[in-house]
């Protein structure tokens, strides 16, 4: 395969301005521009002097030849030839105007922009946001304004909180447990005034776990004004009828150990008859139904029978002393 000659430009007049039409722009500009330091303006190779007047034409980017800069006809061809446009201050601080005018853009502003402004804003701006995503002028403008002012991510804290226990959990703890558990999420609560495991359980299972206040479906009967006696007869006076005591669930817990029998049985089990039979006899029905309190009077029940050495509790099962 034959090697191609590189082409040459030997003969060929070379094309831009001459030598010496940079050499006189050179000395131009040292004197306009103030250089310092200044450009050799009697460099005899054109393309280094090219080289220099163009790398001090610029600022980076921004064009460092202005309009109002006092060069003769014959340098500002030289530029032209050199592909430099010299800037217009006026326009150049308008273009700043604008740009800081859309820079300081309020929620507000945008807020009452139509689709065509926020498209141009999007466009204007290069804002990350599909206006195609974003079909609708609400969710156009929400995401304009995300994109113009996201939110500061919060830092996230060091230590992540601890997860509290379950409520299965707590009715396992000890004494010890519970108080720990207290000072940690600085329940109020009294250790003082809940002296017995069982009631400083239910009391933090309150503090960490509050009911809603269960609203009372019974309205008290409006009492009726005791009618006038006819005239001549004498009014006899009313018997006091005692009234029966209120079926209470320490009642209830009575009854579901009795159905024991004195056999084992699972705390859980004994909970849940407990909360049965309250529902049954109370006359509540399911609206009587109350897990934790079931829970709370059992276990209290379960400490006194414990404390007289009559039964305990052990990995959830009760046993009777012999």
């Amino acid at each position: 395969m034959a090697v191609r000659k590189p082409k040459t430009t030997r003969g060929k007049k070379a094309k831009g301005p001459s030598l010496e039409s940079l050499q006189a722009l050179a000395e131009e500009m040292n004197e306009e521009m103030g250089l310092d330091p200044e450009m050799d303006a009697e460099l005899d190779d054109a393309e280094e002097l090219k080289a220099i007047i163009l790398t001090n034409c610029y600022d980076g980017d921004e064009c460092e030849i202005y309009t109002t800069d006092e060069f003769s006809e014959e340098a500002l061809g030289t530029l032209k030839e050199l592909g430099v446009d010299p800037v217009d201050p006026e326009m150049e601080e308008e273009e700043e105007e604008e740009e800081e005018a859309e820079a300081d853009l309020t929620e507000d502003e945008i807020k009452k922009m139509k689709k065509d402004e926020l498209l141009e804003l999007i466009e204007e701006q290069e804002l990350d946001v599909d206006p195609a995503k974003n079909k609708t002028l609400a969710k156009l403008r929400a995401a304009v304004l995300d994109a113009v002012f996201p939110e500061e991510e919060e830092e996230e804290e060091e230590e992540e909180e601890e997860e509290l226990p379950t409520e299965e959990e707590i009715e396992d703890m000890k004494k010890p447990g519970l108080l720990e558990l207290i000072k940690a999420q600085d329940l109020d609560v009294d250790p003082a005034k809940n002296k017995t495991l069982a009631k400083l359980r239910a009391a933090v299972l309150d503090a960490l776990y509050p009911e809603e206040e269960e609203e009372e479906e019974e309205e008290a009967p409006k009492k009726k004004a005791p009618a006038k006696p006819a005239a001549g007869k004498k009014t006899s006076a009313k018997k006091t009828v005692s009234k029966a005591p209120r079926y209470s669930r320490a009642m209830a817990f009575a009854e579901a150990l009795l159905e024991t029998k004195g056999e084992e049985a699972a705390m859980e089990d004994l909970v849940n008859r407990c909360d049965e039979i309250y529902c049954e006899k109370s006359g509540r029905g399911d609206d009587g139904s109350n897990e934790r309190e079931s829970k709370w009077i059992c276990g209290l029940g379960m400490s006194i029978l414990a404390t007289l050495e009559l039964a305990e509790v052990t990995d959830g099962t009760v046993t009777y002393s012999a």
